[in-house]
């Protein structure tokens, strides 16, 4: 409220209030006590005005997003062997946009994945077998969904773990010489028993004669 001016008329009083916005308000009060119903009016009017402002900045503000949408990087697994896989998942690009997932050092190129409406997006890559292992990061870039028109990038630590087999060890080669010659003892001793059984069978028989 601006101003506020009286004028007495008999045995009343006319209250005029002047709005900021140079709105005018006006009220007929009694003469007796045209202060105290000034001051009342002053209040009344006082309150109309901040209610004003309050609905005036309604539209404001009801154009950011609430709850502030949701950004992050996420993984199954912040530790993983050189050819294994690990599922990432992130909030905040542009619905329908497309991100781009990379591995650093090296800008290791881990594909592609298309956000949904929402901004989000869950997806699964592959770490190259051939990755050395160590410390790294991976990133996911795209279009923002909480600044239009700008790059939002989104990244997180990853350890390469070294992962390697223990080899096997060793077959010994199998020439068959061994297993020959057992072969062929056993074969022999065979011979020899039953050529002594069929000895002993002629020395009785002839002496049963």
């Amino acid at each position: 409220m601006d101003k506020v001016a009286s004028r007495a008329r008999g045995n009343t009083t006319c209250l005029r209030a002047t709005m900021a916005d140079g709105k005018e308000a006006a009220m007929i009060v009694p003469a007796r006590k045209p202060a105290v119903v000034g001051a009342l009016v002053g209040i009344a009017m006082l309150v109309s005005a901040l209610l004003a402002l309050l609905v005036g900045a309604a539209p404001a503000g009801a154009a950011s997003a609430y709850p502030p949408p949701q950004v992050g990087l996420q993984e199954s697994s912040s530790s993983v062997c050189p050819g294994q896989s690990i599922t990432l998942t992130a909030q905040g690009f542009a619905p329908g946009s497309t991100v781009t997932l990379t591995l650093m050092p090296g800008s290791v190129p881990l594909g592609t994945v298309v956000a949904n409406a929402l901004g989000h997006f869950t997806h699964r890559v592959t770490i190259p077998a051939n990755t050395v292992p160590g410390s790294y990061t991976k990133v996911a870039s795209g279009p923002s969904g909480v600044n239009p028109g700008t790059t939002l990038t989104l990244s997180d630590h990853l350890t390469v773990l070294n992962c390697q087999v223990a080899a096997a060890p060793p077959k010994l080669a199998f020439t068959g010489f061994g297993a020959y010659v057992w072969l062929a003892a056993a074969l022999a001793a065979v011979l020899v028993g039953s050529a002594l059984v069929l000895g002993a069978r002629k020395r009785r028989h002839r002496h049963a004669l």
